[in-house]
């Protein structure tokens, strides 16, 4: 099978993508790193969680306050309007994501652009970060 090379560039940066037509029932190819892609039946997070729009989100590998699993209220202006929520479950961590860096996941949408930056937002929604940002680890 042959995918157009800015869509898996796409994925390589996201992690996963949906395919037009499914393959072995499977309807996402992801990023497995060392050059590889794997087909997918959602996507998920480092340990096989379905991630969930507006509510699942990536942390660095590197952070030193937040652990995988945890429990987030994010208190931002910015993010409340724009995702309609204030709850997040850390559900994926990575090297690629800065150590103060808490990465929200929007769920399926189309890229703003083919190139660049605009590969990795998506089209319903201009955020891109917010600074005025305070994040509690709910218990």
């Amino acid at each position: 099978r042959k995918y157009p090379r800015d869509f898996l560039l796409a994925v390589k940066k996201e992690g996963f993508g949906r395919i037009n037509e499914a393959v072995d029932g499977r309807n996402y190819i992801r990023w497995m790193g060392d050059h590889r892609y794997a087909f997918a039946d959602a996507p998920v997070g480092r340990r096989g969680e379905v991630l969930v729009p507006r509510r699942s989100c990536a942390i660095s590998s590197r952070n030193k306050f937040l652990r995988q699993h945890a429990r987030l209220k994010i208190k931002s202006q910015t993010v409340n309007e724009e995702t309609g929520s204030d709850e997040w479950f850390v559900c994926d961590t990575g090297a690629g994501v800065h150590p103060l860096q808490i990465d929200l996941y929007w769920g399926e949408d189309e890229p703003r652009g083919a190139i660049g930056r605009q590969r990795a937002r998506p089209h319903g929604t201009w955020m891109e970060y917010a600074f005025e940002v305070e994040v509690t680890v709910k218990r």
